[in-house]
């Protein structure tokens, strides 16, 4: 079953560096074709829908955050919306929910020493994972690519879908 060939793919103690990369290269391979499946998965559907609310929250508290410096933090009082721009960037039910997720995440991400302080920092965290390039560890864009366009293909939906159902007033 897939649970014990996961924990046959766990490294041994006492075992070489090289084994252990190795094993830790096909952990992330197949961690990542689960993550960016052609035919979608439950594991994917919940990382899309949460990813598509963490950058909407985000975004609409961005776009606030940049109106309240150009009006001085007054923004709502000295700009008149249309009702379907202030129910883009207004508020939603469950925003302090997605933040305080985010943050834990962060937090979690930082605890484990993984630097992403951008592209050169994710790929200095990840290739800290067994010495080895990068390139060498991940599969091959001609593997992964057609999942990854399917995945924000899903991810551009889900979004459209918070978006949309935002502005049409709909929970």
């Amino acid at each position: 079953t897939y649970n014990e060939q996961s924990v046959s793919l766990l490294p041994k103690q006492g075992g070489s560096s090289e084994a252990d990369s190795e094993t830790q290269a096909l952990i992330l391979k197949e961690g990542l074709e689960l993550v960016f499946s052609v035919e979608g998965n439950y594991l994917q559907e919940i990382l899309v829908r949460e990813a598509a609310r963490t950058l909407d929250t985000v975004s609409r508290q961005a776009v606030v955050q940049g109106l309240d410096l150009v009006t001085g933090g007054n923004a709502g009082a000295q700009l008149a919306f249309p009702a379907a721009m202030r129910s883009v960037v207004g508020k939603s039910e469950d925003d302090e929910v997605v933040m305080e997720t985010l943050a834990e995440v962060l937090s979690a991400v930082q605890e484990a020493n993984v630097d992403v302080g951008g592209p050169q920092g994710l790929a200095s965290g990840l290739s800290s994972l067994g010495g080895k390039s990068v390139q060498e560890m991940l599969p091959g864009l001609d593997e992964v690519g057609p999942g990854l366009l399917a995945t924000a293909l899903r991810f551009n939906a889900a979004l459209f879908e918070r978006v949309s159902g935002r502005v049409l007033g709909e929970k």
